[in-house]
């Protein structure tokens, strides 16, 4: 019982260390997924995994950003495997709350992924495919 006010007390110490530092935590899909791959590269640029339930797996890059949220997309063409039309991705947008979404012409929303337990983001929409999204090795 004495364990759960020491860390309350620990969560709103943090917190208020954010707030007076007038920055908020980074969260980002990006660095969410791979927080250790900015020492390698920008945090907007990125090598995923894409995997379904079959162990059916295939690779994103994720490019330069377009604006808005939005990153440029290429998608293995292994993708097709995962989901028709995958393989024809070309946009990355994060939302606000973040949620990931794949298009291929930046409206079309192909694939929604919201985080997951862990390091990972799931898809659900659309629901006939349950997709993982990890950062690749």
């Amino acid at each position: 019982m004495k364990l759960f006010p020491a860390l309350l007390a620990v969560g709103l110490a943090l917190g208020a260390a954010f707030v007076a530092k007038g920055k908020p935590p980074e969260t980002t899909a990006a660095s969410m997924l791979a927080p250790e791959a900015k020492t390698s590269q920008s945090s907007s640029e990125g090598r995923y995994l894409l995997r379904s339930g079959d162990d059916v797996a295939c690779a994103v890059v994720r490019g330069k950003a377009a604006g808005d949220g939005a990153y440029m997309l290429s998608a293995d063409a292994d993708c097709e495997r995962l989901l028709p039309g995958l393989s024809k991705v070309r946009f990355w947008q994060e939302r606000d709350d973040a949620v990931v979404v794949f298009s291929r012409d930046g409206t079309d929303d192909l694939v929604t992924f919201a985080v997951a337990d862990g390091v990972a983001y799931e898809s659900f929409r659309p629901a006939s495919a349950l997709i993982s999204l990890v950062a690749a090795d």
